[in-house]
């Protein structure tokens, strides 16, 4: 089992040099910290299947605290709280958990020397064939902390109005801990754990045309990353290339792109050395309205490429595709809370209203928040071909949120270690995941907001006959009974149905949780 203390020194170290610099640096400092108190009944507690069904009541402890700095050479935040869950008739399975959220950005040489850093700490399903639930407080089996650490220099120069470069350096770690008690319905999230820690190392550099050029462009670029898993030889995904491109007016432009690929592993199928190219077009109508589509070949075949944006007064837009060689590290997704954060943000302009949506959003959602694809836990090479689309609607005192995908995730490796369980053997094969979830936030009156989340995700594993749905509703009440004192209600159902029954796993939970959040 991968140890969990070593995840959070590692964190602790990035964050301790994230922070060490800000003496240096002036800037106003924020710092909230918080307590929070649930309480929840649910009729199947470890979301066993019938008829396992087990209820219990569970009290969690959260304290937390919450640091922004902002100045003209130093932004950091950091979101960070302990969960201390505890189970009345199962006091066996009692657990402690943890969230993170930190990011920092320093300027340590005017316009030259900067540096970024971040971590984070969040709970995912291990198993895409076992029990997946909304939150982490369900005793299932099939959690995992996954803990994230990211340090990166980098440089920029401008060269005159000729062009302008920029040289960066990434490390990255994860690893991965037991969250929660093991063994649980026949799934131990504490199995072979230790084979999905990884680091990698990415140096990249851009060189761009500058003022010099007026309406032709023209840019060069290496991207290279060595990645690390414990116990297998290092892997190597590395692009050179060169694009040019023209302004035919300022807000229309066409881009060309050429290079070689030079990736290193073990791979099946198609050779992964490769030239590849790239034509697409970049069109702004108005500030508010973006659309970026291009086409493509690469070494596994054709590629298409699309990001559309529109912000109105009231709506936002946002859909996207993408195809790319990717690794279980590097899918390692967007907070919740950011990626909300970032939805809402047109409509939503005042931070302290837009946070109050956000966290009434997430209180249903839970820590996953799944608004996307589920991340994949494997140790392999994957191609990964993703649409992503969100509409989000803000009137006076509602908002309403809707998000769609289709994930399709395949192998480009053999796997050299693999999850000792039978079960496990579905995070090494093609899996397609679709689905949508669709949130509604109301402001019934200054200090009492409703809300209700209803969400349906859809696995299939093409050539295997394993089909699984899963499906959920929650609906709660969150009522501010003093400036620091916040109180909320919430009831849920989900259930997860799988085909044909005796391979995957189908469970059925009602819960209801009360809860109060102080602000110090």
């Amino acid at each position: 089992m991968a140890n969990p203390k070593a995840g959070y020194l590692q964190t602790a170290l990035t964050l301790a040099a994230m922070l060490s610099i800000s003496p240096l640096y002036a800037a106003d400092w924020t710092v909230v910290p918080s307590i929070g108190a649930s309480e929840m009944y649910s009729d199947n507690i470890f979301l066993s299947p019938a008829p396992y069904q087990l209820s219990d009541f569970v009290t969690t402890i959260t304290p937390g605290i919450t640091v922004t700095g902002t100045g003209e050479r130093l932004k950091a935040s950091l979101n960070y709280s302990l969960q201390d869950i505890n189970y009345l008739q199962y006091s066996s399975m009692d657990y402690i958990t943890q969230q993170l959220n930190a990011t920092g950005n320093a300027t340590l040489v005017d316009q030259t020397l900067f540096l970024d850093a971040g971590a984070s700490i969040s709970q995912q399903p291990l198993y895409m064939a076992g029990p997946m639930g909304l939150g982490n407080t369900s005793a299932n089996g099939n959690l995992e902390n996954v803990t994230t650490t990211s340090i990166s220099p980098y440089i920029t120069h401008r060269f005159n109005t000729f062009a302008t470069g920029m040289a960066r350096y990434t490390h990255q770690t994860m690893d991965l801990s037991q969250a929660g008690p093991s063994n649980i319905n026949g799934y131990g999230s504490a199995y072979g754990l230790g084979m999905f820690n990884s680091t990698s190392d990415t140096a990249l550099a851009t060189l761009n045309s500058g003022s010099d050029f007026n309406n032709l462009l023209w840019g060069l670029n290496l991207n290279n990353t060595r990645i690390s898993y414990a116990g297998t030889t290092p892997m190597t995904l590395a692009q050179y290339s060169a694009n040019l491109g023209y302004l035919i007016t300022p807000r229309f432009k066409v881009i060309a792109t050429g290079g070689y690929e030079d990736d290193s592993f073990a791979y099946i199928g198609q050779n992964p050395r490769s030239n590849f190219w790239n034509l697409g077009f970049d069109w702004s109508p108005s500030v508010r309205t973006n659309l970026e589509v291009a086409e493509g070949e690469r070494f596994f075949g054709r590629t298409h490429t699309l990001k559309f944006t529109h912000y109105a007064r009231m709506t936002s837009w946002n859909a996207s595709y993408i195809q790319d060689v990717t690794t279980m590290m590097m899918q390692q997704t967007v907070p919740p809370s950011v990626t909300l954060d970032l939805m809402l943000q047109q409509q939503i302009p005042d931070p302290a209203t837009r946070q109050q949506v956000v966290q009434s959003m997430l209180a249903a959602l839970g820590p996953q928040g799944m608004l996307f694809a589920q991340n994949i836990m494997t140790n392999q090479i994957l191609l990964v071909k993703s649409f992503n689309a969100s509409a989000a609607l803000t009137l006076p005192k509602d908002t309403f949120l809707l998000t769609i995908f289709n994930t399709k995730s395949a192998p480009l490796q053999q796997a050299v270690n693999f999850l000792p369980v039978a079960y496990g053997a579905y995070n090494y094969m093609n899996i397609d995941q679709y689905g949508g979830t669709l949130s509604w936030n109301k402001q019934l009156n200054p200090v009492l907001t409703a809300n209700a989340n209803i969400n349906t995700t859809y696995f299939t594993f093409p050539g295997q006959v394993l089909e699984e749905k899963m499906r959920s509703f929650t609906a709660g009440l969150n009522r501010k009974l003093s400036p620091k004192l916040s109180g909320n209600l919430l009831v849920r159902h989900q259930t997860m149905d799988s085909t044909p029954a005796n391979i995957g796993y189908s469970f059925s939970e009602n819960a209801i949780i009360a809860g109060l959040m102080y602000l110090f």
